[in-house]
């Protein structure tokens, strides 16, 4: 281990050069002093190794090791590297908003996930397999689509899956940019670009949460329950935009897990769930779920 020996009363000692350990190096005081956020980047979205940082920013690797065991980040496994399997993908398939990519964002804030590894992607059951395959697409991306079974033990019964995992550092910042980040679920907000972009960035995005984390319910035969669950957050800048866009009255959140950042936006009634869906599917295109899209489309003709 590279270090300082200093002699005192209590005999010789080595003192490593950490990044926050004030030594006598060559007849002047030093402080090794390492930026968190730097080591962060390399280390999870770069996918550096803590050798290949120490090499980039001129220290040992025990320098690294320390900043990242005092700072209390997760470690990585060493073997994540070998025999990478490489699909061609584009990594600048979300730099531009738009109706499109505001939509995936929406689907990427209810239903998707990101990994510290800049690995992400998008799992849901496999009825919705058409979303995965329009993700997909959307990427480029060459790589297969994954079939899964899930085990729910509290109620015994298996659930059939479809999801697509990629690797991109861009795509990962991207998606950071607009606060989906590891372990988003307790945390996620309704994103600032989203809320200071037009009216149709901001209704493909309430369409895609909407189509990962909503629901439309009938309520005695001719009513019907609009919903969308996240944090309170998330909802409360939904609602803000249906206020603004729709013209819809305030509701208060209901929190749907005691003591846990998890609430529902409700709204009732057939003429104000159907103004809201209207809006929401209003010039989508092919950016739709097709079985959300399908049900909307039938109770449009059932209660209009």
């Amino acid at each position: 281990m590279k270090g300082v020996v200093l002699a005192g009363g209590l005999g010789t000692r080595l003192y490593p050069l950490t990044y926050a350990t004030k030594v006598m190096y060559h007849g002047a005081m030093k402080r090794r002093e390492i930026d968190l956020d730097v080591v962060r980047q390399k280390y999870y979205i770069d996918c550096l190794s803590q050798d290949q940082i120490a090499k980039q920013l001129n220290v040992s690797q025990w320098v690294i090791s320390n900043r990242i065991n005092v700072a209390g980040l997760e470690r990585l496994s060493r073997t994540r590297k070998l025999n990478p399997r490489k699909y061609s993908i584009n990594h600048y398939a979300f730099d531009h908003l738009n109706g499109k990519t505001s939509w995936l964002l929406g689907w990427m804030a209810s239903d998707g996930f990101v990994r510290p590894n800049s690995r992400l992607g998008l799992k849901v059951a496999a009825k919705d397999r058409d979303i995965v395959l329009k993700f997909k697409q959307h990427l480029s991306h060459s790589g297969p689509i994954y079939n899964k079974v899930q085990r729910l033990e509290s109620m015994k019964k298996d659930y059939k899956l479809v999801s697509i995992e990629v690797s991109s550092s861009r795509i990962a910042q991207k998606m950071a940019d607009f606060g989906i980040i590891p372990n988003k679920s307790l945390v996620l907000t309704y994103p600032l670009l989203i809320a200071r972009s037009d009216e149709n960035i901001e209704r493909s995005f309430i369409r895609g949460v909407f189509e990962g984390d909503g629901s439309i319910l009938i309520e005695k035969e001719r009513s019907l329950l609009f919903q969308i669950v996240g944090t309170y957050k998330l909802c409360l800048g939904v609602q803000q935009a249906l206020i603004r866009y729709v013209k819809v009255g305030e509701t208060k959140l209901t929190n749907n897990i005691r003591g846990r950042n998890h609430y529902a936006l409700r709204y009732r009634g057939r003429y104000q769930v159907l103004k809201i869906v209207n809006w929401i599917y209003k010039n989508a295109g092919k950016n739709v779920l097709n079985r959300k899209y399908s049900k909307y489309l039938e109770l449009k003709r059932k209660f209009s």
